[in-house]
């Protein structure tokens, strides 16, 4: 006990204390350190759901191009739902690198419909995973026809040329008075500019959407319709001259 009590106390060298500190766990050790790796920023834009019951989206038109710089918040493309079209905006910084989904085209909710990338550089990169096939939208369904027959062709002569919607009521039940009673048209935005640019009487379309709403697709059967009709009557027409009859008479 004597000789415990008069042992000196000698103090660790400091070259002990740091190999002790460098033993420790989570203790950073000395030495060169590995350079960080800068990954690359691409994101998808998908196709949002835009009602409770949207299951897809049409789109209706790109508002960017590809390689454009895009600001957050800035609206990209245009998104046709089951209810109404509507601007959808990035929420990132970045360049519009690739397409994914073309105008017309139709994708899932979720799914990318183009690629985001953060930089110039990487638009290259954002193309070539473009291009691999990564976006597994489904094609565009066909458009609507009407399914009522042709009318035959009658002995009268036959009738001048009549508005796109008013023709299309003559052949089939696609189309017939949608404000019947004074009732305001219910349509999306996108069938009343396809309506105006194909000059079609909305007044004289039923819609197919949700409560009777007119969307682009009544808009574009009323047209095949009209199609219909007048080419029915062009070939009556046709023959009628062909078997002798007169030209005046029988086209005029």
């Amino acid at each position: 006990m004597a000789r415990l009590l008069q042992t000196p106390f000698l103090p660790s060298p400091p070259s002990l204390h740091a190999a002790r500190r460098r033993s420790l766990p989570g203790h950073p050790r000395n030495g060169p350190r590995a350079a960080p790796t800068i990954q690359s920023k691409i994101r998808e834009i998908f196709m949002p759901a835009l009602s409770s019951t949207m299951t897809e989206g049409k789109i209706v038109s790109w508002v960017r191009s590809e390689g454009d710089r895009l600001a957050k918040g800035e609206s990209v493309v245009v998104v046709e739902s089951d209810k109404a079209d509507m601007d959808v905006e990035t929420f990132y910084d970045g360049y519009l690198a690739a397409i994914m989904v073309e105008e017309g085209g139709v994708a899932a909710v979720g799914s990318a419909i183009a690629l985001l990338a953060e930089t110039e550089e990487e638009i290259a990169e954002a193309r070539s995973r473009a291009g691999d096939g990564s976006s597994s939208s489904p094609p565009p369904p066909p458009l609507e026809a009407s399914a009522a027959p042709a009318p035959e062709p009658h002995v009268e002569a036959a009738a001048p040329a009549a508005p796109v919607a008013k023709a299309a009521a003559g052949g089939g039940s696609a189309v017939h008075p949608a404000s019947e009673g004074g009732k305001r048209i219910v349509a999306s935005p996108y069938a009343k500019k396809l309506a105006k640019e194909l000059k079609v009487d909305l007044g004289m379309l039923v819609g197919s959407g949700p409560m009777g709403r007119i969307v682009a697709k009544d808009v574009e059967a009323a047209v095949n319709a009209a199609a219909d009709v007048a080419s029915a009557g062009h070939s009556w027409c046709c023959s009628g001259c062909t078997s002798g009859g007169s030209t005046e008479e029988c086209c005029n």
